[in-house]
């Protein structure tokens, strides 16, 4: 929706497959048309998606391949409310389950758009305090750098329980993590968001729920969660309402030609 990922803010991971620099030696955009745009619906006869702004853009061929998208880490009670097989964001599965849907205080958020990702450090430091990253994932570690690059210094790193690190490299890990440690970052972890304490409608803390013992809260400001990422509610709904088989990583349109369109799950 916001253009091609080749100049991120440095609070994004990325696999870095092709470097800012090669994306702009090789100008896709001159050969490329990019709609700036969210993709709402496809309609399969007349071969057009259509998109947020009320735009039709036609096709001939159409690949799906948009990844996943961060969203909002839930507390653990509010997650046992939303027990339902889908494959959108838990934020929007109230839709789907028909129960009141949860809204967070305006002091948490997730990093789920370019502008959001790109001022997060401005952002955190209009809430004035601590600012608590929780999640393991490298967006996670990206998003302390790139708040110590923008000269947040009270942060503190929550990490949910973990059977792989996302370096796959326990060694990678223990220095990234020392060199965070050695800017004044605090990492706590094994922790599970469990609920947010507020006062008069602000975050002024966060529980946590260790895998054994009493649960723990950290008092903070703010919250960016960077730990779950699934599938944007308006392209599910696009592909779904247009009877495409999706399964969480693949589409599937069997015709007389035996055309695949395939949908691509990518980790952030």
């Amino acid at each position: 929706p916001e253009g091609l990922p080749s100049s991120s803010p440095s609070s994004l991971a990325s696999s870095l497959c092709y470097s800012p620099d090669y994306m702009r030696k090789i100008s896709l955009a001159t050969s490329c048309n990019i709609v700036n745009a969210k993709m709402t619906s496809i309609n399969r006869a007349e071969q057009y998606v259509g998109v947020d702004n009320g735009a039709k853009v036609q096709y001939d061929y159409l690949v799906l391949c948009t990844g996943s998208q961060l969203a909002m880490s839930l507390p653990a009670v509010e997650e046992t409310k939303l027990q339902v097989s889908s494959p959108c964001t838990t934020r929007t599965s109230p839709r789907v389950a028909n129960i009141e849907e949860f809204s967070p205080p305006e002091q948490v958020i997730t990093l789920d758009t370019l502008a959001q990702a790109g001022s997060v450090a401005e952002w955190s430091k209009e809430n004035e305090g601590t600012v608590a990253v929780y999640g393991s994932t490298l967006t996670a570690y990206t998003t302390v750098q790139a708040l110590l690059e923008g000269g947040v210094t009270d942060i503190v790193n929550i990490q949910p329980p973990t059977l792989i690190s996302c370096f796959n490299n326990n060694q990678v890990k223990q220095i990234v993590e020392e060199a965070m440690e050695e800017q004044g970052v605090k990492i706590l972890k094994d922790l599970t968001l469990s609920s947010f304490r507020t006062d008069s409608g602000k975050l002024t803390g966060v529980v946590f729920a260790p895998e054994k013992g009493e649960m723990e809260t950290v008092t903070c400001s703010s919250l960016i969660t960077v730990q779950d990422s699934a599938i944007d509610q308006s392209t599910f709904e696009g592909i779904n309402n247009s009877c495409l088989v999706f399964d969480g990583r693949l589409v599937i349109e069997l015709t007389a030609t035996l055309t695949i369109l395939s949908y691509t799950q990518l980790d952030p």
